[in-house]
């Protein structure tokens, strides 16, 4: 189970003599990868969620190579032998610019990225439609904003002329194509005011919620804020599900 070595590392911890450590709380909140905890998390960025291209990966479903790619962009070689740059298609949205982390609104926008990409929206629309609704809307990530839902089909009609792209015109002609790739996702977020704040990954009648200003934004749940990677490891010490559920009360 993925958790068990962060649970039997943080029980390391948890003896006295490391309790004065430097970093101890930070390897106590959620220590997944292996990484230095207090470059991982960037206490500028409290209530903004922070997140590893690893934890990214598992939490989206999108393989972490990609979400490098998508928020650091890339180079490439042509056919011919020409070398190429393809820029970046999100922020990061984290407060320090050398930080490998995601922030929350980041994390959802990889969601809406992978709806699109999946639907046949080509790199250069997105990262088109990315520049415009940023402008439009004036956030950094656009695809998770509140208004991209209502207006986002606006902004691929800015994109519509002189192109041939068919998903492109699919989705500024036909009234349900744009809703039929963005719903899924937004259905499962909570906003304040036009920001995403909390994702329920499982569907809001589960117990598992990301919320930034809990817990760094890693899964915990819903009510008792218990972190979801000492559930599993119970889990698994205790063979029985139905045991620990009892214990956290889901």
């Amino acid at each position: 189970m993925r958790y068990s070595g962060a649970f039997r590392q943080r029980g390391r911890r948890d003896r006295p003599e490391h309790r004065s450590r430097p970093g101890f709380a930070a390897y106590s909140a959620c220590d997944l990868t292996g990484e230095d905890p207090m470059d991982r998390y960037d206490f500028t960025s409290l209530g903004a969620g922070l997140y590893t291209e690893r934890e990214a990966a598992h939490l989206t479903g999108v393989r972490a190579q990609r979400i490098r790619r998508w928020v650091k962009g890339y180079e490439f070689t042509t056919p011919r032998g020409e070398r190429h740059s393809s820029p970046p298609v999100l922020e990061r949205g984290v407060g320090r610019p050398e930080s490998r982390g995601l922030g929350f609104a980041a994390l959802m926008n990889v969601r809406v990225v992978r709806a699109f990409r999946d639907a046949g929206v080509s790199w250069p629309v997105l990262r088109e439609a990315a520049r415009i609704a940023r402008e439009r809307f004036g956030v950094d990530h656009p695809f998770s904003d509140r208004r991209f839902k209502t207006d986002g089909q606006k902004v691929f009609l800015a994109l519509k002329s002189g192109r041939k792209d068919q998903v492109l015109l699919d989705i500024v002609q036909d009234q349900f194509v744009f809703p039929r790739i963005i719903e899924p996702f937004l259905l499962t977020l909570d906003y304040e005011g036009n920001e995403p704040r909390r994702w329920f990954p499982l569907g809001r009648k589960r117990h598992v919620l990301l919320d930034p200003d809990r817990s760094f934004g890693q899964p915990i749940t819903r009510e008792g804020s218990v972190a979801t990677y000492i559930i599993a490891a119970a889990v698994r010490a205790e063979n029985s599900a139905e045991r620990v559920a009892r214990w956290y009360g889901i």
